[in-house]
C-alpha cells in the first residue's frame, strides 16, 4: 500500500488506525489478494458529521484559503455535494463577518521541495537543503507558519534552527534516520 499510494508505512498505519477508531469497519486478509479492507456493505452515512463539525471544517479551510485557494475550493465543492444547505449557510457567514489577514502575501505549500520535506516527516529521514549556496543536513520538525511567510524548524548540528521556505534553493532526501519524536522531547 505505500509504495502504490507513494507515503511511508507508519503513514499507512496511523491512517489504519484513524479510520478504525472512528468506527469504519475495517478487516485485514492474508494471501495474494490480502491486503486491508472496508467492510463492502459499510455506507458511509451524512449523520457521520454533525452540523458543528462541518462548521469546523468549512471554518479550517476558510483560514487555509489564504495558503492556496485551489485546495479550499476543491474541498468545499466536494462538502456542498454532500452537505448543500449546512457548507451553503458557514459560508455565507464566513464571506459576511469573518476577513482572514494573516500573511502578507498568499503561499502555496506545493511543489517539489513541500514533497521532499513531507516524505522527509513520513519516512524520518535527514534531508540535505541548500540556502544562499550553502548546505545543510537537517532533521525537520516541524512548518511554522508566520506573517512574512511558512518556515521549516528543524535541528541542524545539535541546535534548533529555521528556514524560510521560499529561501530553499534545493532539498534532497537522505537515507538518514533520525526520530522526530525523541529530538522534540529533548528540546523541551
Amino acid at each position: 500500500m505505500s509504495k502504490y499510494l507513494e507515503v511511508s508505512k507508519k503513514t499507512i498505519e496511523r491512517d489504519i488506525n484513524k479510520l478504525s477508531s472512528m468506527g469504519i469497519p475495517i478487516y485485514t486478509q492474508n494471501g495474494y489478494n490480502g491486503g486491508v479492507f472496508i467492510d463492502p456493505n459499510y455506507k458511509f452515512d451524512k449523520t457521520f458529521f454533525t452540523y458543528n463539525d462541518i462548521e469546523d471544517i468549512v471554518s479550517a479551510f476558510y483560514v487555509l484559503n489564504c495558503l492556496n485557494n485551489n485546495m479550499y475550493n476543491n474541498v468545499i465543492q466536494k462538502l456542498c455535494m454532500l452537505f448543500p444547505k449546512e457548507v451553503s449557510s458557514v459560508e455565507s457567514d464566513l464571506t459576511e463577518y469573518v476577513k482572514i489577514e494573516l500573511l502578507e502575501k498568499p503561499i502555496k505549500i506545493e511543489g517539489e521541495i513541500f514533497e521532499i520535506i513531507n516524505n522527509s516527516f513520513d519516512e524520518e529521514k535527514k534531508i540535505i537543503i541548500t540556502c544562499s549556496g550553502k548546505n545543510y543536513k537537517i532533521s525537520p520538525l516541524h512548518y511554522i507558519l508566520r506573517p512574512d511567510g511558512i518556515c521549516l524548524d528543524c535541528l541542524y548540528m545539535g541546535n534548533k534552527k529555521r528556514f524560510y521556505i521560499d529561501e530553499i534553493e534545493k532539498c534532497i532526501l537522505t537515507n538518514e534516520d533520525y526520530d522526530r519524536d525523541s529530538i522534540l522531547k529533548n528540546l523541551k
